[in-house]
């Protein structure tokens, strides 16, 4: 399998752990590398108001092993990078994942829409 890319993200799977009692599940994030990815911004906007919020999409081809493949809505990209300016910045996935197949069927690389949204108050 050729590397899409030269980046290295951490997926954050965010599992349900120990209900407390009150029945309210703590969460429990679980980290993975992946390696071989291209993460890129796709779009900006800002809503300026009462509330500052600029919200950044970016898209993440990633190889299909199976933590890509089973994310969810609401798990979490970790990436460092230089456009980050070396910062890790969490970003939500917000869009699930697509699977692409080869000639033979085969998944051979699987894409993900993710956003960072930073709200400041005016």
């Amino acid at each position: 399998m050729l590397p899409l890319g030269g980046q290295t993200v951490t997926f954050v799977s965010i599992a349900e752990g120990t209900k407390d009692p009150w029945g309210i599940a703590a969460p429990v994030p679980t980290d993975v590398p992946v390696r071989g990815c291209r993460f890129r911004p796709l779009s900006g906007t800002e809503k300026v108001g009462l509330t500052d919020v600029a919200t950044d999409i970016w898209r993440l081809t990633a190889p299909p092993v199976a933590v890509v493949m089973n994310a969810k809505v609401n798990d979490q990209i970790k990436y460092s990078g230089p456009e980050t300016d070396g910062l890790v910045v969490t970003f939500e996935i917000d869009g699930g994942t697509n699977t692409f197949p080869d000639a033979d069927g085969q998944p051979f690389k699987v894409t993900v829409l993710c956003k960072r949204q930073q709200k400041q108050i005016a």
